[in-house]
């Protein structure tokens, strides 16, 4: 296997003053990929060097890959990226260490690391088998971010990085991680589109929501219960609360009920401040806005509390909790895990219904 590669104006790229390595302590990337204070690390050649990685994958898996900056349910000054590999899930596990390699290298022999890096992903392939091939893919990367106040400008490292090793970015500004997710999975689903499982029109931030709002329109039609009661979403006053407000009109009509946005997106200081789904969910607690002396100000009396459904998303809208008030006193959270539970009573009844056994 022999990969030759050059990247003209590359090391110099990687010695300018915002994309030189200025830190000496050794990150890890983990499952939510890179995170830390953002300026005081600072991370910026930490982003820069993300979208040459997420270039390189793209270029030896023959597709589009995505980056989503963002550090989730972290406070305000922290700020992340991950990479979305192919397959619209997370990175291959035999990429990580690569992405731990160059962080975490210095400037000098920049633009050597890098060739050998490219020859070596080449070679890993889609699977890590070392059986892969050369491609003539120039690389594709979707980008999004939140709302952070340093998300613009760490952005624009990456956006930076994927371009010094030649391949382009599709930077959509403002979206959710699940969008991202859901972008670089459409993007490369061709053979589902000829099975008539999804569309080419959903691989964009409009398909996003198509997709989304014409399966909540089919579940609705055919539920037994057509009466929803009044939703408030808690949107941890991060990227969900923007993205929400696009389909908000859409979704009360579809669900026939009123859609309210608590803790919008109107101040990056209060991302994640007493509200969103990490805080509900660890300290079993309701989030600000959605407290009972807030539910009962804002929508029903003390008798109808019940009737009301309380949502709560983290910064970056991949989490969600549900909860409720039964009384003052009586607060009700449907976690992670008893979702799980549910939807899998939810699918047992579904199988036996079609007679269709399991184990």
């Amino acid at each position: 296997f022999v990969l030759v590669m050059q990247f003209p104006g590359l090391q110099e790229e990687a010695e300018r003053p915002q994309h030189r390595k200025l830190f000496r302590k050794q990150l890890k990337y983990g499952t939510a990929g890179f995170r830390d204070v953002a300026d005081a690390l600072p991370m910026d050649s930490v982003f820069f060097r993300m979208g040459i990685v997420a270039a390189l994958r793209s270029k030896a898996v023959g597709a589009s890959v995505g980056v989503m900056v963002t550090a989730s349910h972290n406070p305000p000054a922290d700020n992340g990226i991950k990479i979305v590999d192919f397959d619209g899930g997370m990175l291959a596990p035999f990429v990580e260490p690569i992405c731990e390699e160059i962080a975490n290298a210095g400037s000098e022999g920049f633009h050597d690391l890098v060739v050998d890096i490219a020859s070596r992903m080449a070679k890993q392939g889609r699977t890590g088998d070392g059986n892969g091939q050369a491609t003539k893919f120039r690389g594709s990367v979707v980008l999004g971010c939140d709302t952070r106040e340093s998300s613009a400008r760490l952005t624009r490292c990456v956006e930076r990085g994927v371009e010094a090793v030649g391949a382009r970015v599709e930077n959509y500004g403002l979206l959710t991680t699940p969008q991202v997710h859901h972008i670089v999975r459409m993007q490369n689903s061709a053979e589902l589109v000829d099975l008539g499982m999804c569309r080419v029109s959903w691989a964009s931030e409009e398909g996003f929501y198509q997709m989304l709002l014409e399966g909540l329109a089919e579940l609705v039609e055919t539920s037994s219960k057509p009466v929803i009661p009044p939703i408030l979403v808690d949107c941890a006053g991060g990227v969900g609360a923007v993205q929400l407000a696009k389909i908000q009109a859409r979704l009360q009509r579809i669900l026939r009920t009123t859609v309210d946005i608590v803790n919008p997106a109107d101040d990056p200081n209060t991302l994640n401040s007493n509200c969103g789904a990490e805080f509900v969910q660890k300290g079993r607690r309701a989030a600000h806005g959605l407290r009972h002396q807030d539910v009962v100000t804002r929508r029903l009396p003390e008798e109808n509390l019940h009737e009301l459904h309380l949502v709560s998303f983290d910064g970056d809208a991949d989490r969600i909790v549900f909860h409720t008030w039964r009384d003052d006193s009586d607060w009700q959270l449907l976690d992670g895990d008893k979702i799980a539970a549910l939807l899998g009573s939810f699918l047992g009844k579904e199988l036996a219904a079609a007679g269709i056994q399991v184990g």
